[in-house]
């Protein structure tokens, strides 16, 4: 077979995030390193932990139950708290947080007295996010060009101990013609077969074409086999 091989370079297509760290503030700068390629630029979506809870007044017979909102980032963990307040007074004084909870983007919302006695009147409360979180995920917002192996991510923003994976699109490695039945040159009517080589594995959907040169014309090679493999 004649082999014409060729390496193609490629474009950032999406990062993993393999640890979250901790620590980090909004926004968090994503770099990339090495790679050979240049120009590719990603956002981080940093998840919060709820800090903190003021509230005061509503009319409860009795110290409401607490329910935090879901957070808002899949894979996170609700918040739990409970609520207090002095003997002899209707309204709630205090909530304690008993888990902080995880992936939250903003300030949930805490419903009052789904166990025991409703409150006639729910208490007035503010929901504070700690002001340092967690990786949550990576967006790749431009995937730069060029890079021949997988770049190292970084992050900065004060925290420590993130830490991710890039992933290039798959890519061209080389391209195999079958050699002419005899000397080298095809003769009319005669098949030329066309092995396209990718560098991880291909799921072909629809019948894809390759344009191939022959003398001065193009003409196209409808594919044949090969989805879910490198070729």
């Amino acid at each position: 077979m004649l082999f014409a091989s060729f390496a193609e370079a490629q474009r950032v297509e999406s990062v993993t995030v393999d640890a979250r760290g901790s620590g980090y503030t909004s926004p968090t700068a994503v770099t990339f390193s090495g790679g050979g390629g240049r120009g590719a630029a990603a956002t981080a979506t940093l998840g919060f932990s709820v800090g903190s809870v003021a509230v005061s007044g509503g009319l409860c017979f009795d110290a409401p139950s607490v329910q935090f909102d879901a957070p808002d980032l899949p894979g996170g963990t609700r918040a739990t708290g409970t609520s207090g307040r002095p003997a002899m007074r209707s309204d709630v004084q205090w909530i304690t947080i008993t888990e902080q909870g995880s992936g939250y983007t903003s300030p949930p919302g805490i419903t009052f007295g789904l166990v025991g006695t409703p409150c006639s009147t729910d208490p007035s409360y503010t929901v504070n996010l700690e002001t340092t979180g967690e990786v949550w995920s990576v967006a790749v917002d431009a995937g730069g060009s060029g890079y021949t192996s997988a770049p190292t991510v970084m992050f900065s923003g004060g925290g420590s101990g993130a830490a991710a994976t890039a992933t290039l699109a798959t890519g061209v490695s080389g391209v195999a013609l079958s050699a002419p039945a005899v000397g080298d040159t095809f003769e009319r009517g005669e098949a030329i077969e066309a092995t396209v080589r990718f560098d991880g594995p291909v799921d072909v959907t629809g019948t894809p074409q390759l344009a191939l040169g022959i003398g001065s014309n193009t003409r196209q090679a409808d594919y044949a086999s090969g989805t879910g493999t490198t070729r």
